[in-house]
Order: C-alpha cells, then structure tokens, then sequence
C-alpha cells in the first residue's frame, strides 16, 4: 500500500522522469520532441515522409533493426517502460498523420524498424502500445527547477505553474498546456485521497468514528482542491484543439482499440473504489472496462482491494449513527456529484462531434447523447450512494 498509494506522490512516480537513454536510443526522445512539432503543421504527407526518413537514418546508424531491438530490451525494466512512452506518441502521431483529420479508424505500423522496436517492448513490459491518459498525465511530465531523476514532493507536484509536458502532441501551444494541466491536476492534487482513504476503511474496521470523521474530511479537501483547479482550467482549453489532441487518441477498430479515457486515472478509480460507486448504464460501464486494460495489473488489484473490503464506509456510517461522521461521508459524496456534473457539462460542449472512447457513432448528435446519458447516469449512480436521512447538518 505505501509503495503504490505514496502520501507524497500518490501513483505517480517518486522521482521525475527521465528519458535520457543511451547511445542511438536517445534519438527516440529526440524525434519525439521533434515530430510535435511537424506534426502540427497538419499535413499528414509530410510528416510521415519525414518520421519514415528519419527511422531510416537513425536505423542506418545502429547497424540493423535488430540491434536497435537489442539495445532497448537490454536495458532495465523500469527504462524500457519508459521508452514505451515516446514510440506510443510516435506510434500515435504516424497512425492520425495530421490532428485536423477526423480519428483515423483501422490498425497501424510504423516503418518496420521501430513498428517492431515498439511491438518487442510492448511484450516485454506489458504495456499496450496506444496512446491513453496514464501514459500522458502519468509518465509524460517535467517540473521546471527539478531535474530528470530527483525525488518529487507534493508540493512540487501541485506547483501547476511548474508543470509541463515532456511531450507534446501538437506542437507547443497555451492550449495544449491548459489542457494538460487540467489532467495534471486531477492527480497531483488528488494524492491525498489515495492515504486518507485507506485511514478511512481502516477506522470503519475498528469502529474509530471520531478518526474516520476526519479521515473523510481530509478526503472533501482534496476532492474539493481538484474540483476547483479543474473549473478554473477547463474553461481555458480551446475545444477545437481539445478535439485535435484528446479524440484522435480513441483508437477505432483496430487490433487492440485504445482509448484516451479518464477513467483510467488512478484518482477516480481510487473514488470510485472507495465509496463503491456502481456503474448502472451499460455504455458507461463498457467504456470504464475498456480504459481498465491499460492500468497496470499492480492498481487494478489495489483498486479492487479497497472495493472489496469490509466494512464499507456506507453501511459503516449509516449503522454508526455519528453525526460528524455522517456529515463528513456526505459531504463527500455531494461533492464528488457535483465534479462528476461539471465534468459532464464541461466534457459535453468541447465532445460535440466526436468521442474520447474508441468508438464509432453514426452521427455526432448520436455521440453527443449518448455521452449525456452515460455521465448522468453516473452522476446518478454517485448521488444514490448519499445517506438521506441522515442527521440535519449545519450551513
């Protein structure tokens, strides 16, 4: 629990990442970095006649595209892993071609060299070579003023003015950093839910109201932090770059469908774990199972821990019969409503015309209704978890 749920980091990493690999492979990194930036100028021709040249030189240079393979799956697990996440952005930007182009549909490979660069390391660490939130929001950042590799605070984490991505994926803009921080901040605000969450399950099995009121009130503070950095951010980000980065990222119909869905992030799995929110529309639940395939089996076995657990905090609160503990667990749970209905308004007019979930719609005012329906539903869904006869609180 305390090497996945850190107090100071929650799920992201505890040092900074660093993407400096040696030798050829760190030309990964740098065609990364790079290919951002042509891939913004939106013509889906030149940039990947200019990646295929690219991949020919740097693979010239290795000697063959086996000894490229060989270079990247010698190195640590961890730095593997790493690696993943600039094929995955390559791999992303060469799939679309250009981000003004409606989400391209099918399967993809890049030329031959690192299509199986990024094939062996996907086997190899287990990750599913597609672009989602976890690889961008978890792993794809720098902090100005901390270097590659040092140990990260809280407070480093919650410097947004600090925080930017290690890639871009359409070229550097204010509209692409306003919407990254908004993700930012959902996690690196949100990593004292992940400890004061556990402190509450752990007071409900020892019957300890007065520490799992507070617990719970610790748990409203943080929720309450994300909530208004994200109000506060949201409204920044330009809904038609909004469209260009985030709903490109839905891969349709090809061989392992990703998409670039918020439900895999660490924060709202934790929320939903913990106050066993319950998915009752059957689209919304597909699309929360189909984000769960790119969340390292470590979490998944965590998130569905404290799911499982005994006592559940609402049975433990409403048999309990504390006040302060009932008002603290409502509190919760009203707040965690009303984020999920700003989210709901705020996603639905910037998802107008296109979808997030790698799926494919016949029309966009039929994939417009049909994300109202499934949010509501499951701002229903949180709102039922409430006690409603709970004892009268104080304004």
């Amino acid at each position: 629990m305390g090497l996945l749920a850190s107090t100071q980091t929650g799920f992201m990493p505890s040092r900074s990442p660093d993407y400096r690999f040696p030798g050829l492979l760190g030309e990964v990194v740098t065609l990364c970095k790079v290919g951002s930036t042509v891939y913004s100028r939106e013509d889906e021709h030149e940039f990947r006649s200019w990646l295929g040249a690219e991949i020919d030189a740097l693979t010239a240079r290795t000697g063959t595209p086996a000894d490229l393979i060989q270079q990247a799956i010698s190195l640590p697990l961890p730095e593997q892993e790493m690696l993943m996440v600039p094929l995955i952005y390559l791999n992303h930007m060469w799939r679309q071609g250009s981000p003004a182009l409606t989400a391209a549909s099918g399967p993809s490979a890049m030329p031959a060299a690192f299509d199986a660069l990024v094939t062996t390391l996907a086997e190899s660490t287990g990750i599913l070579p597609r672009f989602n939130q976890l690889i961008m929001t978890m792993r794809a950042w720098c902090i100005d003023g901390l270097p590659c590799g040092e140990h990260v605070s809280y407070r480093d984490l919650t410097d947004l003015n600090r925080v930017w991505p290690y890639f871009w994926l359409n070229g550097v803009s204010q509209s692409e950093l306003d919407f990254y921080r908004a993700f930012f901040a959902v996690e690196s605000w949100g990593v004292p839910v992940y400890g004061w969450g556990c402190l509450a399950l752990e007071c409900a099995a020892a019957d300890d109201a007065d520490l799992g009121a507070l617990a719970m009130r610790c748990i409203h503070a943080a929720l309450r932090n994300v909530y208004f950095c994200v109000r506060h951010l949201i409204p920044y980000v330009n809904p038609v770059e909004f469209r260009k980065i985030q709903l490109t990222g839905g891969w349709i119909n090809d061989e392992l469908n990703g998409a670039a869905s918020g439900y895999q992030l660490p924060f709202m799995l934790m929320l939903d774990a913990l106050f066993q929110v319950e998915f009752s529309h059957p689209g919304a639940y597909e699309a929360r199972e189909h984000g769960l395939r790119f969340v390292p089996k470590r979490w998944q076995e965590f998130f569905r821990t404290i799911r499982e657990l005994s006592p559940a905090l609402r049975p433990w609160v409403r048999e309990r019969q504390c006040p302060e503990l009932t008002d603290a667990y409502q509190r919760c749970i009203e707040l965690l409503t009303v984020y999920r209905t700003l989210h709901r308004y705020l996603a639905g007019q910037v998802l107008r015309g296109a979808t997030t979930t790698g799926r494919a719609f016949t029309s966009s005012e039929s994939n417009y209704r049909t994300f109202m329906n499934e949010i509501g539903a499951l701002v229903k869904d949180t709102a039922a978890l409430g006690i409603q006869d709970r004892i009268e609180r104080r304004p």
